[in-house]
């Protein structure tokens, strides 16, 4: 049984996008109007390159330890059971009673 696995975590981007913008653009032709000395105003629709900022969701894999285990350093250490845990407790109060105990001298 693997002791680590695998979540994908999510995170917010501010990007930058273009994307073509549509805009009127106007021109004279040729044409028949005497009073506007021969020139005719037309319109069309034409693109220009544009530029938004926008929110990309992005997502990155991250290890975690399985249950049972903890995370120390790159690694998964099985965690003791929470018997052995008393007992490394007890002893280690123990000997720290012991060093901070005064020797007595008969």
């Amino acid at each position: 049984m693997a002791s680590i696995s695998c979540l994908a975590l999510s995170y917010a981007v501010t990007v930058q996008e273009s994307y073509a913008h549509p805009f009127d653009q106007i021109y004279y032709t040729r044409c028949a109007d005497i009073l506007n000395w021969f020139k005719c105003t037309r319109h069309r629709i034409s693109y220009k390159t544009a530029y938004r900022r926008g929110l990309r969701t992005m997502y990155r894999r991250r290890s975690q330890c399985c249950p049972g285990y903890y995370e120390n350093g790159d690694f998964c250490i099985r965690k003791a059971s929470h018997c052995f845990l008393h007992l490394e407790q007890r002893s280690q109060a123990f000997m720290n009673s012991q060093k901070s105990a005064p020797f007595l001298e008969g």
